[in-house]
């Protein structure tokens, strides 16, 4: 395991801080932004999507396998921490093989 990766923590913070800066009316939501469907509900595209995934694998320094790359896995904030946690969970890193 890599040293250098962030704590799940700051990992969790630094994707609620990718989706806020893109949807700032999110701030306002307060405790159901967990829960807000970003992308069934249209206030996300898929292009935020991928950018939302690199994001994640770059900045946690984790590789969310292919078999999880689905929208209903990203579709809510608390969706996409569960993801993290699962990626963090396995310990595979960037390059390593699950």
């Amino acid at each position: 395991m890599n040293d250098d990766r962030p704590t799940l923590v700051d990992a969790k913070k630094s994707v609620l801080e990718f989706i806020v800066n893109r949807l700032p009316s999110l701030a306002q939501q307060g405790q159901r932004i967990e829960q807000v469907s970003l992308f069934s509900d249209g206030l996300l595209d898929s292009i935020v999507l991928l950018e939302l995934i690199a994001h994640i694998e770059e900045f946690a320094k984790v590789k969310i396998p292919n078999e999880a790359l689905l929208i209903e896995n990203f579709d809510t904030i608390a969706g996409i921490t569960g993801q993290l946690e699962e990626c963090y969970g396995r310990g595979t890193e960037v390059g390593e093989s699950s």
